[in-house]
């Protein structure tokens, strides 16, 4: 009995000194670029959505330095066209 319970407290102490080493590399990476990505923290931005009825919705989304206009919602999702930037070969 006195066996087992120092096998259970010692996994115990040994799993929650892991998931606090794990959090603690987390927690450190949040600080550094390794956390996060600069080409995916801002390749697509949403501007601006407007709701023309219940199911259908206009989107403003810039990637880089264009600006699309989307139509969702509807049966088909729809490229309403590029708002500005360079034109597409």
């Amino acid at each position: 009995m006195h066996d087992s319970l120092t096998m259970l407290l010692t996994s115990a102490a040994a799993l929650a000194g892991i998931v606090g080493v794990i959090l603690l590399i987390g927690r450190a990476l949040r600080h550094t670029s390794l956390g996060k990505p600069k080409s995916a923290a801002s390749l697509l931005i949403l501007k601006d959505t407007i709701a023309l009825d219940a199911r259908r919705r206009l989107h403003l989304i810039q990637h880089e330095d264009r600006t699309v206009l989307l139509l969702t919602g509807g049966e088909t999702d729809v490229v309403v066209g590029w708002l500005d930037g360079p034109k597409p070969p």
